[in-house]
């Protein structure tokens, strides 16, 4: 700005010496709302410019909404004949000429001149119209120069919050580093930040910063029906009105998400949802600058930042106390109304719902009740008695399988149901079912969810969450069982036990929806009662198959926890990308932050198409595979690369190509294979594993893995095995 004035002045003083006027003065737009004014006056060195030429720029100023003549940077050369008296200098001009400085229709700053009796007043306006369209386009320049500079500065600074915000799990640093930055970048100092509540929908008030206008309630505002909140659902920015009794608020701007294919907030059908985690408001205040145009891109920037940083931490947050919680009901299995009570809260905190049921055979097993309930109307609990086989409770025992309504109104089966007639709108039914002590398939009772709280019916997602929850209420019942039959057994056995029945049940037992052209079966066993291994085979979204196989560094609950997150975050990437490096990429970010120090996750997948036989394989500091390609045995590997949970964030992941026909096939297998040793400490090798896969290879795949099995086990022969063992064979039939 100095330099500027400095140019200005210069010109200014030889304009008017040219145009031999009084006063010429140029008031130039340095920002959208602040100008700076040079003056070149016929005053002396100790005068100030005379009033009627101080009145009549502060009458442009107001007129153009550019501020206070004496808050703007002013600068005044004075160029007066000291032989002149002041009256002579100061004297009001009787002409004056002041044209804007424009470039198309936007206006940059005016050009003014004073005369006492000029002689060619045609020629005299159209100089200054030159001069004025002159100055007009340098002032053009400097200002798309200046705005260009401030906005790439406020950028980096907004960049740089957000990727402080991005790596923290924190909410009250997340929204002070928000509110920070709309003091120091926006002059924004008042205001206030609402979020969603996680248990009522509703908006609630997380902060207010600066001053809150006097008689105005921000928590009544947020629970109106109101205009500004109604059009935070779409995702855009709402202004408040200027009106007299308007309510003083500037703007809103919404915390939303748009969900991605395959989280936790997707329609499994294909319809992104928006999601409203919360909003900020700016109060209509002195103590805020007012916003501009480019102002309102960049508030936008940030506060998405800001919505996708927060979306993580409320994630973890919510992932933390779901652990938190189904730990805390390993150590509680004597008490079944304490575990459907916790259950309950559970099951209200992950999948959002107004009403919750658990009915339990009668003695007869002829007939469901109630155990317990949240959210349904007086009375009903207390009468509710539905045979098998009839209503929705009853046809989800009998049926044995899962049951997902959109609408009950719209079924014709379930339609007014009269012992049921407390649900309605969507609904999820889940049986529990017996595995273990009490039989295969046993039916010991039912779950019923109703109501999500924002509206939306039960995803896909939804269903697979109550199940998982309905699986751990079942092995908690069946341990409940055990406890009453063998008091003498270790409380600490029992519950390794059924760790490592919830751990087993995460690993696929078959893959029914495994294309025709493949064959494959997987086994872990775990050298100690849990394990840190598992396997997986899933559909990728292009239409190739996935196999894969990992292995949690360490043992025990600590490594079967791992094991059970890392699994869930692979299922969710492979709904994200079919790109084998960005799925162990999306793995390693999210399990940066949940993994204990020291812990880490080594993997291997492989990606199949089944009617080419393409195929790829991606690493993340696991070992080789043994493949028999076109006859030959040989190992394969994977481009080196960090673990998961030790790499850093976007960290690249590289993945080799090869190619099967009809008869080949591969396998997958953990350290535990190859680290294996004998009595005599000999130790198996990758030499011994090719050797035994050649010998194996004709075989089908579950055959196969169980001959290596008792290969190993022959080996070690009687020591106890010293890693957990983790092997997948697939074969390729070709389509």
């Amino acid at each position: 700005m100095q330099k500027d004035a400095e140019l200005l002045a210069g010109f200014l003083t030889g304009t008017q010496k040219q145009l031999k006027a009084d006063h010429v003065f140029a008031i130039q737009r340095i920002h959208e709302n602040q100008v700076q004014i040079v003056v070149a006056s016929s005053i002396g060195k100790d005068e100030d410019p005379p009033e009627h030429l101080r009145e009549f720029i502060q009458d442009l100023l107001d007129h153009e909404k550019l501020g206070i003549l004496q808050d703007s940077a002013m600068v005044v050369v004075r160029t007066g004949d000291p032989r002149q008296g002041k009256s002579m200098r100061t004297r009001p001009s009787r002409y004056q000429r002041i044209f804007p400085c424009q470039v198309g229709d936007k206006n940059y700053g005016f050009f003014g001149a004073y005369f006492q009796c000029p002689r060619h007043k045609a020629a005299l306006t159209k100089q200054t119209t030159i001069l004025a369209n002159q100055l007009g386009f340098w002032f053009a320049h400097l200002f798309h120069l200046r705005m260009a500079e401030i906005k790439r500065r406020i950028l980096q600074k907004i960049n740089m919050t957000i990727s402080v915000l991005t790596s923290s799990v924190n909410l009250s640093e997340i929204i002070g580093h928000m509110i920070e930055d709309l003091n120091l970048l926006f002059g924004q100092r008042s205001g206030a930040v609402f979020l969603s509540s996680r248990e009522t929908g509703g908006l609630e008030v997380n902060r207010i910063f600066g001053e809150q206008p006097e008689s105005f309630d921000l928590a009544a505002f947020l629970n109106s029906k109101n205009p500004m909140l109604d059009s935070l659902a779409d995702g855009a920015a709402k202004f408040g009105s200027d009106e007299e009794g308007s309510q003083p608020i500037r703007v809103i701007f919404p915390l939303i998400t748009t969900a991605q294919k395959g989280s936790l907030f997707n329609d499994p059908d294909g319809n992104h949802q928006q999601n409203l985690l919360g909003g900020v408001v700016l109060f209509r205040s002195p103590s805020n600058k007012p916003i501009t145009q480019g102002d309102r891109d960049l508030l936008g920037f940030l506060v998405n930042g800001v919505s996708a940083a927060l979306l993580v931490t409320l994630n973890y947050q919510e992932k933390l106390e779901t652990i938190q919680a189904l730990e805390g009901l390993m150590g509680k299995l004597s008490d079944k109304d304490y575990l459907f009570t916790e259950m309950i809260e559970i099951i209200r905190r992950l999948l959002k719902v107004n009403r919750i049921s658990f009915l339990t055979l009668e003695p007869d097993g002829q007939h469901l009740r109630i155990q317990k309930s949240y959210g349904l109307p007086s009375g009903v609990a207390e009468t509710t008695r539905i045979p098998i086989g009839e209503e929705i409770s009853g046809h989800v025992v009998s049926s044995r399988k899962s049951l997902r309504l959109d609408n009950i109104e719209a079924s014709e089966k379930f339609h007014k149901r009269s012992l049921e007639r407390y649900f309605n709108r969507s609904l999820l039914s889940v049986p529990l079912l017996g595995h273990g002590l009490l039989g295969e398939g046993t039916v010991l009772g039912v779950i019923n969810v109703n109501n999500k709280t924002n509206g939306l019916t039960f995803t896909e997602q939804d269903q697979q969450l109550l199940e998982a929850i309905a699986h751990l209420v079942v092995v908690t019942i069946e341990n409940m069982s055990l406890l009453q039959e063998k008091h003498k057994k270790d409380q600490m056995q029992l519950q390794l036990d059924l760790a490592k029945e919830v751990q087993t049940r995460l690993l696929p037992k078959s893959f029914p929806d495994i294309f025709a052209a493949f064959d494959m079966f997987g086994r872990s066993d775990p050298a100690q009662q849990i394990g840190g291994d598992f396997f997986d085979g899933l559909h990728l979204e292009d239409r190739r198959w996935l196999a894969a196989v990992g292995d949690v560094s360490g043992k025990g609950i600590h490594a079967a926890l791992l094991m059970a997150t890392t699994r869930i975050l692979l299922r969710s990437a492979v709904h994200e990308t079919s790109d084998l490096g960005k799925i162990l990429s999306l793995i390693n970010d999210r399990l940066s932050k949940e993994i204990e120090e020291m812990m880490f996750v080594t993997m291997q997948i492989v990606a199949i198409d089944p009617a080419t036989g393409k195929a790829e394989i991606a690493s993340a500091g696991h070992g080789p595979l043994v493949a028999r390609l076109a006859g030959q045995v040989a190992m394969l590997k994977g481009e080196s690369a960090f673990p998961l949970g030790m790499a850093p964030l976007n960290q690249s992941y590289g993945t080799t190509p090869f190619r099967m026909a009809p008869g080949d096939s591969f396998l997958l297998f953990s350290d535990g294979l190859y680290d294996e040793k004998s009595p005599q400490g000999e130790r198996f090798g990758f030499k011994n594993t090719e050797t035994m896969f050649a010998r194996l290879a004709d075989l089908s795949p579950k055959p196969l893995v169980e001959q290596v099995f008792q290969t190993i086990q022959t080996f070690r022969g009687e020591n106890e095995a010293s890693d957990d063992l983790t092997v997948v064979s697939l074969a390729y039939r070709g389509m």
